[in-house]
């Protein structure tokens, strides 16, 4: 079976989280994407996460981990970091990110409160129920990701 791995940034700024929607889908989840071998897995995140929507962010911690099977053959495993936005950033509400066929796949950003949220179809299903009262109780003073750094 093939895993595909995947990071995401839950980005909260104040009452809100930032959100991408792809193209021709109708549904809205955090910013991400796949692991490349030359990168941590927080180094990931900060980069899709900037190549998407445009912003800057500072890790502060995992908050989930997400398995789902795709079919009988794929899967994918996504570790969801909480982070906020640095200050000189600029959300990129119309970004057009590119697979690497050259097709668009992240079409809009957009920040949504909790209650806005409530209003949109949002990816994974749990999130929508969970993510709110999991940011108050985050303690980035407790991680639950450990790196170890390869010994030359």
């Amino acid at each position: 079976m093939q895993t595909r791995i995947v990071t995401r940034a839950i980005i909260h700024k104040g009452n809100k989280l930032l959100l991408s929607r792809d193209q021709g889908l109708d549904f809205w989840y955090p910013g991400g994407g796949e692991w490349e071998a030359d990168e941590d897995l927080t180094e990931c995140a900060v980069r899709e996460v900037n190549e998407e929507t445009g912003q800057k962010i500072k890790v502060l911690g995992l908050m989930y981990v997400h398995e789902f099977y795709i079919n009988k053959d794929k899967r994918n495993l996504e570790l969801f970091f909480l982070a906020q936005p640095l200050e000189d950033s600029q959300t990129n509400h119309y970004h057009e990110d590119m697979d690497k066929a050259g097709h668009t796949r992240v079409e809009e950003n957009r920040w949504f409160s909790e209650e806005e949220m409530e209003k949109i179809k949002v990816y994974p299903d749990f999130f929508r129920e969970r993510v709110w009262q999991d940011i108050k109780n985050f303690d980035k003073d407790k991680p639950l990701y450990f790196k170890r750094k390869q010994e030359e």
